[in-house]
């Protein structure tokens, strides 16, 4: 996914330029108890509080914009948007974020850091999951990309090492391994653009030029974005006691 976030850093601004376009049609039945305002009870001032400490972290280091995408992109994808690629290994488990594909991720600190402010504000009420989601959101915003709604009431669950897609080489191994994810071909082309197989593929092919071409003053696009986000960040959620809320985001309590 390295290859897909572009770090473009003109006047200190990153431009993500195509990272995740990942139109499912849902990720599983328990993202219908996902709520705009899950939080207005118990935590009122959550977006207000991710939002200005993520304003925070990416006007200090906005490379740390296409990172903080790039964790809620390799979280959702392997078992579910449940925060377990934050967990620490242990003397017993080796983590997900130590898996070979997530060995180059980033933002660890930044996340911390907002769960910090938010146990402050609401101790015990805010999921780690659902910080990835706003964060990842936000740092878009702030990139001069597109914003869009984010429903809330995730909650954590232990790592799983599993594998993200295989991202270059055989396309028709690629396309199996996305198709087992719900997602298609057009999904494919906007994971691996830069990939020369995708181009020569008769299927892949006419996908590519249209991704490349794409930039954020595309509004077509940004809307297209918006709505694959809010898709991915439903994929296999759990919410209420199927899961956790963790004072620590890399320590599993269960």
């Amino acid at each position: 996914m390295g290859s897909l976030l572009a770090a473009v850093a003109p006047a200190a601004m990153v431009v993500v330029v195509v990272a995740v376009l990942v139109v499912v049609s849902s990720g599983s039945g328990a993202a219908g108890q996902l709520d705009i305002g899950y939080y207005n009870k118990t935590c009122p001032a959550v977006e207000q509080i991710v939002r200005a400490e993520t304003t925070r972290i990416v006007s200090a280091s906005p490379d740390l914009a296409a990172a903080l995408l790039r964790l809620h992109y390799h979280d959702c994808f392997v078992q579910g948007c449940d925060a377990s690629v934050l967990l620490d290994s242990t003397a017993g488990a080796t983590a997900e974020k130590d898996a070979k594909p997530n060995g180059s991720l980033r933002g660890f600190d930044s996340v911390a850091r907002v769960k910090d402010k938010l146990e402050r504000a609401c101790p015990g009420v805010v999921s780690c999951a659902d910080i990835l989601a706003l964060m990842a959101r936000d740092a878009v915003a702030l990139s001069r990309g597109p914003s869009w709604p984010v429903a809330l009431g995730r909650t954590s669950s232990a790592a799983n090492c599993g594998e993200l897609p295989p991202l270059q080489g055989d396309v028709n191994l690629m396309i199996q391994a996305f198709a087992a994810k719900g997602l298609d071909v057009k999904d494919l082309v906007a994971l691996l653009a830069s990939d020369a197989a995708l181009l020569q593929d008769s299927l892949t092919g006419a996908y590519v030029p249209l991704m490349n071409n794409a930039t954020y003053m595309d509004t077509t696009f940004f809307a297209d974005f918006a709505v694959a986000m809010i898709n991915m960040g439903r994929v296999g959620v759990r919410t209420g006691t199927d899961g956790e809320i963790r004072a620590t985001c890399g320590v599993y309590i269960d």
